[in-house]
């Protein structure tokens, strides 16, 4: 598996002068950019307290290296692309979030992104004691979360899958493929 580093290092690769990517259906409809922020302090203690979960080490690299990160995005519409916030955006954000969908929280949640052009969040599990600690999941606003995108089986996981299709939801291809029951 890919570390922090290396896919940061595609990402810085990538550029962020736009451009056209293929995606699996075709060229991408615009030019698609990538942009990651300088690292600031922040606190692992700080946003544990806010969310009420434990963090991952491999976000918590991500941070260290990178304050946020906008990845393929739609420069010209703002229709396509994925924002990872930064701590101090996850500490304020994350918690009421969580509120506001409490039909499908559950403890350890941490919403850490949000998907331009839909209302899709990215979701991190920092539940030690569960066995879903440090999955990654697509937070849909309508879907109960059991119809939820398990995407990841961690943070560096899901974001070297994201960066190797150039942005493309590779999820959702693999949803239409299986059958239906």
């Amino acid at each position: 598996m890919a570390t922090i580093d290396e896919v940061l290092g595609r990402v810085r690769s990538f550029g962020s002068e736009p451009r056209v990517v293929v995606h699996r259906r075709g060229p991408s409809p615009f030019p698609l950019s990538c942009s990651l922020s300088n690292p600031v302090p922040w606190s692992a203690d700080k946003v544990e307290a806010a969310c009420s979960a434990s963090l991952p080490s491999d976000l918590k690299a991500f941070w260290d290296r990178v304050d946020s990160a906008r990845l393929f995005e739609d420069v010209e519409y703002g229709q396509w692309g994925l924002v990872f916030w930064s701590a101090e955006e996850v500490a304020e954000r994350s918690p009421k979030i969580a509120r506001e969908r409490s039909r499908d929280y559950r403890p350890g949640d941490i919403f850490i992104g949000e998907f331009l052009g839909d209302s899709d969040l990215l979701l991190i599990r920092g539940d030690r004691s569960a066995p879903d600690d440090g999955q990654v999941m697509i937070a849909l606003p309508i879907d109960r979360r059991a119809e939820w995108d398990t995407v990841g089986s961690s943070f560096t996981d899901f974001l070297d899958q994201y960066v190797r299709a150039s942005g493309d939801k590779f999820w959702e291809s693999e949803r239409a493929s299986q059958p239906r029951a």
